[in-house]
């Protein structure tokens, strides 16, 4: 056999060797990713949040197995799911404990019962997110965006909103003991029947920025009336606000 042909028969031999190794690589890792995705769904604490940072790591994770991981009832304790976009997806009744979801992006993302507590939500994207009757109790969403944010229900005692923006959010309902409100924004926000004994950080001014605070419990435990057209409750909140012991911040004691 000539020379020429020798060397053109190694270097396909070579080529073939080299595109069948690529195709064995690929198959692995597609069966590693698939591995890693099942692992999502593992009732062993802290397998998920294992998962997701190898997945992370290599560049594997995507919203869709979330979401579908949370729907068979993953169990995201501890995960670092930090400056992803999220938004839009549904991660009901999760189990987020201690999650890291700090500068994510989870505008319209629907969290209802979801179990945030003591999560880091530190300057996440929530606008218009779905919060209802979730567990948010020591969570830190320091500046984060809750514009517009339904939370109606929710349980956010203990938790870290200062700087936080909660323009338009619905709390109707929500439990807000002894959480920290320092510099939050509350304009037209609706805080019917909602529980602020014992909140700290705020002040007449921000309350007044509320649309209503009908038959709500201000934060030294004074209720306001019901008020079903969201006006009614302004005439006996400006005489507390005239009364109310205030720190000198300005901050109700």
């Amino acid at each position: 056999m000539p020379d020429s042909h020798r060397s053109a028969t190694r270097w396909l031999v070579i080529v073939l060797a080299g595109a069948s190794a690529a195709l064995w690589m690929a198959a692995q890792r597609t069966r590693d990713r698939r591995l890693l995705i099942n692992q999502l769904t593992s009732r062993v604490p802290g397998s998920a949040a294992e998962a997701v940072r190898v997945l992370r790591f290599y560049g594997w994770l995507r919203p869709a197995d979330l979401q579908t991981a949370a729907a068979d009832g993953a169990n995201l304790w501890l995960a670092d799911l930090s400056r992803l976009d999220l938004g839009g997806i549904d991660l009901s009744r999760t189990n987020l404990t201690q999650a890291d979801l700090s500068w994510s992006h989870l505008t319209g993302a629907i969290l209802e019962q979801s179990n945030l507590a003591d999560a880091n939500l530190t300057r996440a994207r929530l606008e218009a997110a779905a919060l209802a009757q979730a567990n948010l109790a020591g969570t830190n969403l320091r500046f984060a965006r809750l514009e517009r944010a339904t939370l109606i229900g929710a349980d956010l005692s203990g938790a870290d909103l200062r700087a936080a923006r909660l323009d338009g959010a619905l709390l109707s309902r929500a439990v807000l003991h002894g959480a920290d409100l320092t510099r939050a924004s509350l304009l037209g926000a609706r805080l019917v029947r909602a529980d602020l004994t014992g909140a700290r950080g705020l002040t007449p001014g921000q309350l007044r920025r509320a649309e209503s605070l009908g038959a709500a419990i201000l934060p030294d435990g004074t209720g306001l009336p019901p008020s079903d057209d969201g006006a009614d409750w302004r005439t006996p909140f400006e005489a507390w606000a005239q009364s109310a012991r205030l720190d000198e911040h300005g901050q109700v004691i």
